[in-house]
């Protein structure tokens, strides 16, 4: 059965293996301009126009917000089919000139027509890292290669437009017992498609300070003739619910939240979860740099980079492909950070550096090539605990140092199935020994300690309760009541440690070794306080577990 149970696993889990190879190993930033799209009458248009203008955005991205963010549609538009609604709206993107405003921003277009660099030299400043930075240096014309360098990222110019439909408020449900809100979240993204003989017309209806006023109309007219192709690249769709169970207010381990705070979070996933995704697919959203120091372990990006604590990196190597007879990139291994610098300013050749840790992989060396791969820091973990409380056993495992700034420290909720024979004089009506399913949930914290390159050593505690129930309703000795029973239960504390060993960078071998304590009386049923203890009942129900099983990132 164990063996079984095993391959089992494996099978499952084999679909999240994986391999990888760099595809670009350049990086610049993008220039981000946000568009929502509203559709005439919604109920809450007016609460979403206001927190999308107001929006936190992230420092990873160049703001390049032109004056029109909000478009109004007709409603026959909302029900159309998603390749029909990216062409529609990049259609009314074209017709509201948003390209024309984006571009004119770059060049600071002013009323007269008059165009400036100072935008695209700050912007190119910006950009450089401590190597282009020391690199330009070399040459004659210094920061003025970087400067310019500015020019090369209106190529890299991005509009991401948001729609936000079919707002659904919790409370209106007949007998719902929640409150807060859900709806659909689709994000159309598109990039400016900056052709070099697009930047000649611009140049060509540059104005210059001794043309004559005719000339200087002609080359007004000259550039609101200019057609800024823009090109779709994808459609993120997003189911979001932000919904809270009434019953959470007064409960200590949960923050109620107002329909207002849930509204807001509902508003701010519609821009992080979609630029998470684009974080993971597209190659110019991923941060590539390269390592400073590998002892510590160190790279040249912070907060600049929107780098936050456990974001993952891989890191590649340059192997010779015989058969293509070129220098290729090999993964070599999977860090993740640290400690985040703060970054945000110009490059001079000495910014300071984050700091990484290794979960994965081998040897990493100064030079090597790192490259942003998202994840959502979760993991599933299935095995087999042994002894007398043994069974079939899960547990997930969630990276909380997005939210904590805390490396390795995680959140985690584990449940385990076993089938075991008890008797007991406390059961009045059950003479022989008689099988009983145990069910057994806690929840609690982690603490994760890499070593080895392919190790995890990972203590933790946590708290939950434990089920027992039978096929067969029992009364208990020392309970007032003739009521019968199928299940009773106790609370538990548990604590141990885990050891975990790679087998490819997301999928592991791991091994527990817990102790459970059980504390409190009895319940017996789903209210009935007693005093019965659990080891009354089940007198080996306590003391030390092992597990083994398999582990998958994700």
């Amino acid at each position: 059965m164990r063996k079984i149970l095993i391959s089992l696993i494996f099978i499952i889990l084999f679909p999240f293996i994986t391999f990888s190879q760099i595809n670009d190993e350049s990086y610049d930033r993008l220039s981000i301009s946000h568009v929502l799209v509203l559709y005439n009458g919604d109920r809450y248009n007016q609460q979403i126009e206001k927190q999308f203008i107001n929006q936190r955005r992230s420092d990873k991205y160049d703001a390049h917000q032109v004056e029109q963010q909000v478009i109004y549609l007709p409603q026959n538009s909302k029900h159309l089919d998603m390749n029909s609604k990216l062409t529609k709206i990049y259609q009314v993107l074209k017709d509201k000139k948003i390209p024309k405003a984006i571009i004119a921003k770059w060049y600071n277009r002013k009323k007269d027509g008059s165009m400036n660099l100072e935008l695209i030299h700050s912007r190119g400043r910006y950009n450089a890292d401590d190597y282009e930075y020391t690199n330009a240096q070399l040459t004659k014309r210094g920061n003025s290669y970087l400067k310019d360098y500015g020019n090369k990222l209106i190529d890299k110019t991005y509009i991401i437009v948001t729609e936000i439909t079919d707002i659904q408020d919790a409370r209106r449900r007949k007998k719902s017992k929640y409150h807060g809100f859900t709806s659909t979240n689709n994000t159309f993204v598109y990039k400016l498609n900056f052709k070099p003989e697009v930047r000649s017309m611009i140049y060509n209806s540059w104005i210059y300070s001794d043309d004559t006023k005719q000339i200087i109309n002609e080359k007004i007219e000259k550039f609101e003739n200019i057609d800024f192709p823009i090109k779709p690249i994808t459609v993120i769709y997003k189911d979001l619910n932000y919904t809270q169970s009434n019953d959470t207010k007064g409960n200590i381990l949960y923050r109620y939240k107002s329909d207002k705070e849930l509204f807001t979070e509902m508003i701010e996933a519609s821009y992080q979860k979609p630029m998470h995704d684009l974080s993971s697919d597209y190659e110019d959203f991923k941060v590539k740099t390269y390592i400073d120091t590998k002892s510590p372990l160190k790279a040249k990006i912070g907060l600049k980079e929107g780098l936050s604590v456990d974001q993952r990196f891989y890191v590649y190597e340059y192997v010779w492909d015989e058969d293509l007879d070129k220098a290729v990139t090999k993964r070599k291994a999977v860090i993740r950070a640290k400690e985040i610098t703060d970054n945000r300013s110009i490059a001079n050749g000495h910014s300071n550096c984050s700091r990484f840790y290794q979960t994965a992989g081998w040897t990493i060396d100064e030079g090597m090539l790192i490259e942003q791969r998202n994840d959502i820091g979760a993991s599933l973990a299935a095995g087999w605990e042994t002894g007398k409380m043994g069974g079939f056993s899960l547990r997930g495992d969630l990276r909380t140092g997005k939210f904590t700034s805390i490396a390795s420290l995680y959140v985690f909720a584990d449940v385990n199935f076993s089938k075991s024979e008890y008797s007991s004089k406390l059961f009045k009506n059950i003479d022989t020994k008689s099988d009983f399913i145990f069910t057994k949930f806690s929840v609690g914290i982690a603490k994760g300690f890499n070593f080895a390159y392919n190790f995890e050593f990972m203590p933790f505690v946590s708290y939950g309760m434990e089920f027992a129930n039978n096929s067969n309703n029992f009364e208990l000795e020392g309970v007032n009541s003739t009521k019968e029973y199928s299940s009773i239960s106790s609370s538990l504390i548990k604590y141990g440690a885990s050891l975990t060993m790679n087998i490819t960078h997301n999928v592991q071998l791991y091994g527990t070794f817990a102790g459970y304590n059980p504390i409190g009386n009895i319940t017996a049923g789903k209210k009935t306080k007693t005093d019965i203890k659990w080891t009354d009942v089940f007198e080996d129900r306590e003391g030390f577990t092992k597990t083994c099983g398999l582990r998958v990132l994700f």
